[in-house]
């Protein structure tokens, strides 16, 4: 990301052409190339932050895990439904805050 940033602005390419270059969408690159302006000289997080959005802590997604793993070898394996449907009760049991789209749909995204 820094590299594409650095052709953008120091050497003057286009955000569309430094994007190709370096394998990046041209939109994700607008933003940092913005935030680079708005701030010479600074220190900015080339990273995303995935955390934001983050509804189960590591330790849930674990736990999580083992259970559905321990179910297929009880040979009750659950299909792709009926995992994010599990995924949203144990959310919902937890309190976590979830998507509006979870609660609409009563099923977690496929992410």
């Amino acid at each position: 990301m820094a590299r594409a940033v650095r052709l953008t602005i120091e050497e003057n390419h286009s955000l569309r052409q430094a994007g190709e270059i370096c394998g990046i969408k041209f939109q994700t690159l607008a933003r940092y190339v913005k935030k680079a302006r708005n701030d010479p000289g600074g220190n900015i997080i080339m990273e995303p932050n995935y955390a934001n959005r983050q509804v189960f802590s590591e330790d849930d997604e674990i736990m999580l895990a083992e259970y559905i793993i321990t179910c297929s070898k009880m040979a009750y394996g659950l299909t792709t439904e009926g995992v994010k449907k599990l995924a949203y009760q144990f959310a919902v049991a937890n309190n976590r805050k979830v998507p509006d789209s979870w609660k609409a749909n009563k099923t977690a995204g496929s992410e």
